[in-house]
């Protein structure tokens, strides 16, 4: 193999290792959407349960303020571009659960794609262990 060959394919070594980093910071972010969804359709179901008690509403960061909490039937759901539209509970579990189902697609997706760029990585670093070698 020829110098520049040997140069290809340590190029392509770095290429799929700064891809790989990325694709592990996407997915600790699609984790922490995932978190933050779940998070939401449990505080939803608890949510269900409460016929009325205080509550802290946050105002920012580390300021709250006391509020009084009845049966909710109804949230204010941003659908997107600051639009808000009224929706029953059952109705924003749903779109919590169509977002769950979504976002673990995506992570799936990123995942078969981690464990293709690896293993190209791990076939790479040994044909340029072997050339080290020689």
């Amino acid at each position: 193999m020829s110098q520049e060959e040997i140069q290809k394919k340590y190029m392509e070594y770095q290429m799929l290792q700064q891809q790989m980093k990325s694709i592990e910071k996407q997915m600790e972010s699609v984790d922490n959407e995932l978190a933050e969804v779940q998070m939401a359709i449990n505080s939803l179901n608890e949510l269900a349960e409460v016929k009325e008690s205080e509550t802290l509403v946050p105002i920012n960061s580390g300021i709250y303020a006391k509020a009084r909490l009845s049966k909710v039937d109804n949230l204010v759901v941003n659908i997107g571009a600051g639009v808000m539209v009224e929706k029953d509970v059952e109705a924003t579990k749903k779109l919590l659960n169509e977002q769950l189902d979504e976002i673990t697609k995506v992570k799936s997706k990123m995942s078969a794609e981690m464990e293709k760029s690896m293993s190209r990585f791990i076939s790479i670093e040994n044909e340029l262990k072997k050339l080290v070698k020689e």
